[in-house]
């Protein structure tokens, strides 16, 4: 695989990183399923590539998205907690409940 098929791919999971972080921090749930297998994919490819293939020049890519990673896992925990003590649950309710109290052209009821 190219080296700028393999930068494209970290830039597509650093956007995806960078979405889950604004979703959780407007009050929302995020969905990463996909996530950790595109990662380690991702990895898998470059560990495999030549070293001619300048796989040095994704050291600091990498190590930025561990510290997004380590970030987001932080803002998942800190979720967890207010949900699990009830805090924010019902700005959660709000938010769940928000969506569906739209007329045809999506505006507020």
């Amino acid at each position: 695989m190219s080296v700028d098929a393999l930068q494209l791919r970290l830039s597509t999971i650093a956007a995806a990183i960078t979405e889950a972080h604004a979703t959780l921090d407007d009050g929302h749930g995020v969905e990463l399923s996909g996530l950790e297998e595109a990662v380690r994919s991702v990895c898998d490819d470059i560990a495999a590539s030549p070293p001619k293939d300048g796989r040095e020049d994704f050291e600091q890519t990498i190590l930025a998205l561990l510290g997004d990673l380590d970030r987001l896992a932080q803002k998942l925990d800190q979720q967890h907690q207010r949900l699990a003590t009830g805090e924010g649950l019902s700005q959660a309710a709000q938010t769940a409940y928000a969506g569906n109290n739209r007329d045809d052209d999506g505006e507020p009821n």
